[in-house]
C-alpha cells in the first residue's frame, strides 16, 4: 500500500508548508488491504470526496458487499495473492488502456470539474498507479488553466509489467505517456534514475520540470526504540505483499536445505513474513515443513509493521529479477529507519544499492543459492556473537524523512504558483 502511504503523507504535511489538499478518490474497492491508521495525521477539516466507478475492483466490491449482507457476513479483503486473479488483471491491461481503472474516469473529472469551480485552487496534483488518474489531471488542468504536478510512483510505459502487452496497447501507452510528461506544469518521479530516465525519453522537458520526490519514513508515527532479544534466536522480518515479479519460493528453499542439515534451525532462527504471500509460496510452508521457523502473520496495520520491525534483529528483503531499476521501495525507508542489518535478496534497483552503499544491506542475486545460504548463516553467527547491530555505520536519517521530502515538494509548488 505504498501508493496510499505517499498520498496520505503529502496530505498530512503539505499544510505544514501552506498548501491544503483536497483528496479524490473511488468509494472502496475490492482490495487486498485496509488500513485506517493511515488516515492517523490526517489535517482536521481535508475534504476527501470519494466517487463512484466503473472499474472492475469496485464493480468486485459491490457484488461482495452486497453478499455480505445476504449472508450478514463482513465483507474480508483476500488472505492470499493468487496466480488466477493476477493473471486477469494482467490481461484487463491490455484491453483497458491506460489501466483498468479507466472506468473512473468520468467521475473524477466531474468531481474535480464542480470542486475547482466551486472551490479556490492553485494546483492540480496526480500520482500513478494507474496512469488514468494522470489523463484526469490533464483534462482538469486544460479545462481550469491551474498548473498540474505528475508524480509517477512508478514506470508508465516502461513498466516492467507491460513487457508482455500487446504491441498495440504499448504503443498508445507511450503516447500518452508522451503528452502527460509534455503538458504537466511539473513532474515528480519517486527515483532519481527515474527523473533521468523520464528525462532522456522526453528531451522535449526541461530539467527544471522534472524533480525527484523519493518516498521516506514518518518520523512520527512510532518512537524509535533500539531492539531488546530475550528469545535466544534471531528474528528476520520480511515486510510487504508478493507479487508476480517477486517470490519467497528459492529463500523457502534455502531455508528447508538448512533444516535438513541442521535440525535444531528452529531455535537459532526465527522468520516472520508480514503481508500477503502468494498462495504458492504460503503452501510451500507446510511442503517443506518449516512451520516451527516460519510466521506468516498476514496483512497488519501500519504501526504495528512497524514495530515488528523494531521488535526484529535483522530485516529480510525478497525481490524478483526483471524489476525496473529505477525502483526504490517504500519499505526501503522503513528499513532505514529501522536501523537492523538488511539481508537482501534482490537485483540492485536503486533502492538496493542504497542500502547497500549506506552499509545497512548485505546483496545477494535472487537465484544465487549458495550465497543466500552463506549470508543468512553469517547473519546468525553474528547474532549469536552479539555483534550483529555492531556492524551497522551511524547513518543521517534526515534527508530519507517524509517532513524533507515534503518539504521538497512544497518549494516547487510554490514556484508553480507564482508563475500564474
Amino acid at each position: 500500500m505504498a501508493g496510499v502511504q505517499r498520498v496520505s503523507k503529502l496530505v498530512k504535511y503539505l499544510p505544514r508548508f501552506g498548501w491544503s489538499c483536497t483528496v479524490i478518490t473511488p468509494k472502496p474497492i475490492h482490495y487486498y488491504a485496509y488500513d485506517n491508521t493511515l488516515l492517523e495525521g490526517i489535517p482536521s477539516g481535508t475534504r476527501v470526496i470519494r466517487t463512484p466507478s466503473l472499474c472492475p475492483q469496485r464493480m468486485a466490491r459491490i457484488v461482495l458487499d452486497i453478499k455480505a449482507q445476504i449472508t450478514s457476513q463482513p465483507y474480508r479483503p483476500p488472505e492470499y495473492l493468487t496466480s488466477s486473479n493476477r493473471r486477469f488483471m494482467s490481461a484487463l491491461k491490455n484491453f483497458l488502456i491506460p489501466d483498468e481503472k479507466i472506468g473512473w474516469i468520468p467521475f473524477a473529472l466531474w468531481a474535480g470539474i464542480k470542486e475547482i469551480i466551486s472551490g479556490n485552487y492553485q494546483a492540480i496534483m496526480t500520482t500513478n498507479p494507474p496512469e488514468s488518474v494522470h489523463l484526469i489531471g490533464l483534462a482538469l488542468s486544460a479545462i481550469s488553466g491551474l498548473p498540474w504536478v505528475a508524480d509517477f510512483r512508478d514506470e508508465w510505459s516502461r513498466r516492467a509489467l507491460r513487457r508482455h502487452q500487446l504491441s498495440l496497447t504499448k504503443w498508445v501507452n507511450r503516447k500518452l505517456e508522451k503528452t502527460v510528461v509534455s503538458r504537466a506544469d511539473l513532474v515528480t518521479a519517486v527515483s532519481p534514475k527515474m527523473t533521468a530516465d523520464f528525462a532522456s525519453l522526453h528531451q522535449e522537458k526541461s530539467a527544471n520540470r522534472l524533480v525527484t520526490i523519493t518516498n521516506g519514513f514518518d518520523p512520527e508515527i512510532l518512537p524509535y526504540h533500539p531492539r531488546v532479544n530475550r528469545s535466544g534466536k534471531m528474528l528476520l522480518t520480511h515486510v510487504g505483499n508478493f507479487t508476480d515479479r517477486s517470490s519467497a519460493k528459492i529463500f523457502l528453499n534455502v531455508l528447508m536445505e538448512m533444516k535438513r542439515a541442521k535440525p535444531t534451525l528452529n531455535k537459532e532462527l526465527s522468520v516472520r513474513f508480514l503481508g500477503l504471500l502468494r498462495y504458492e509460496d504460503a503452501q510451500l510452508v507446510e511442503t517443506y515443513h518449516l512451520s516451527d521457523v516460519v510466521e506468516m502473520c498476514g496483512y497488519l496495520p501500519h504501526r504495528q509493521a512497524l514495530s515488528a520491525l523494531l521488535d526484529s534483529d535483522a530485516l529480510l528483503l525478497l525481490m524478483g529479477e526483471g524489476l525496473e531499476g529505477s525502483r526504490i521501495l517504500l519499505k526501503t525507508f522503513e528499513y532505514l529507519w529501522a536501523r537492523r542489518p538488511v539481508l537482501a535478496i534482490a537485483p540492485r534497483t536503486e533502492g538496493v544499492r542504497l542500502m547497500e552503499e549506506l552499509g545497512v544491506a548485505q546483496v545477494v542475486a535472487p537465484s544465487d543459492k549458495r550465497s543466500i545460504r552463506d549470508k543468512l548463516d553469517r547473519l546468525i553467527g553474528q547474532f549469536h556473537s552479539g555483534i550483529l547491530e555492531k556492524t551497522l555505520p551511524q547513518i543521517d536519517l534526515t534527508p530519507y524523512s517524509y517532513l524533507e521530502q515534503v518539504r521538497n515538494l512544497a518549494k516547487s509548488l510554490d514556484e508553480l504558483a507564482g508563475e500564474r
